[in-house]
């Protein structure tokens, strides 16, 4: 992973550890472990590439792009909805976390219903409960 990218998901990794006595941890659940754990499906760029055309083509009017990841907070075991609705309760009430010198934000997304198979037939896993978050950091 990228270094911002591992930066945003430490972040909300922190955060969730914080405020639950369950672990939390990252990677796809292990069926014999409980806890809360984020699974990062999706990179994206926040803005595309671009270069400043009103200043010439050198290499130090371009930007890199900042870039964000979307996450799958899933709970163990799958019959823990409460676990889950506890962490969505979280976010919600604070979806920005300090990760000095930035700040992380998360979003909910809405995933459709093929969006979430896509996923989890890829892992050749059964469909599940969960909650889907953008995570991005905020440039101060």
């Amino acid at each position: 992973m990228s270094k911002s990218v591992q930066v945003e998901v430490d972040a909300l990794l922190r955060f969730l550890k914080s405020r639950f006595s369950v672990p939390v941890s990252a990677g796809w659940p292990q069926y014999s472990s409980q806890g809360l754990y984020v699974f990062p499906y999706a990179i994206a760029p926040e803005n595309p590439l671009r270069q400043d055309l009103s200043h010439g083509s050198s290499e130090e009017n371009i930007s890199l792009p900042s870039f964000v990841v979307q996450v799958l907070l899933i709970a163990n075991p799958e019959s823990d909805l409460s676990l889950l609705g506890e962490a969505i309760n979280a976010l919600h009430e604070y979806p920005v976390f300090e990760e000095h010198p930035l700040s992380v934000r998360a979003s909910m997304n809405l995933l459709s219903i093929e969006q979430l198979t896509q996923l989890f037939l890829a892992r050749n896993e059964p469909l599940r409960l969960c909650a889907s978050y953008t995570l991005q950091t905020i440039h101060q």
